[in-house]
């Protein structure tokens, strides 16, 4: 597992050679949304130089969540995602992109796919429009089917929080813990 930012890094210079494949798998546990979100950015960066900028228009919109062509695809009515809503996503990423390089949709929870929604995906993802591009989201790559997941690159982020100093009263609980179980009643 890379941290967020070795793994920014290496969307970077993939994005920056014009190498950043179409459908990637981020793994890990927490949120993996931001990572996602400086993807899309790379995607949609129009700078002549590192991409993503961060300070274009379109990297500005893209970090702003309201990029017109960048799609966080949620469904808050259903359990998985509704086979209609992701028919939906496969009818529109044959469209081309309303101002953006590329149309981006980003699956923030791919336990939330369920075998047939993923059956559905398959043949846009293999076989899109070269301006299609999809972000799986998930703990873990099994989320996937085989055949779904063989079309992905996947990154594996470290998203575990960074630990913390004991409180004085942590450190206190546990000296009583391995002295005298009577104090730690007390305590």
């Amino acid at each position: 597992m890379q941290k967020p930012d070795q793994v920014r890094r290496e969307l970077s210079a993939a994005a920056s050679r014009g190498a950043l494949h179409h459908a990637l798998l981020l793994t890990g546990e927490g949120d993996l949304s931001e990572t996602a979100r400086y993807a899309a950015a790379a995607y949609e960066c129009k700078s002549p130089g590192e991409k993503p900028c961060l300070r274009c228009e379109h990297c500005r919109k893209v970090m702003g969540d309201i990029h017109p062509d960048v799609r966080f695809v949620r469904d808050e009515e259903h359990r998985f995602l509704s086979l209609e809503l992701v028919r939906e996503i496969r009818s529109d990423a044959y469209i081309i992109p309303n101002e953006g390089q590329r149309k981006v949709y980003v699956f923030e929870d791919c336990s939330r796919l369920d075998g047939r929604a993923q059956n559905i995906l398959l043949k846009v993802v293999e076989e899109g429009p070269p301006y299609a591009a999809f972000l799986f989201l998930a703990e873990s790559a099994s989320a996937l089917l085989p055949t779904l997941r063989s079309r992905c690159v996947e990154l594996r982020v470290s998203t575990a929080a960074k630990p913390t100093e004991p409180s004085a009263l942590a450190e206190e609980f546990c000296r009583l813990a391995g002295e005298d179980k009577r104090q730690l009643i007390a305590f």
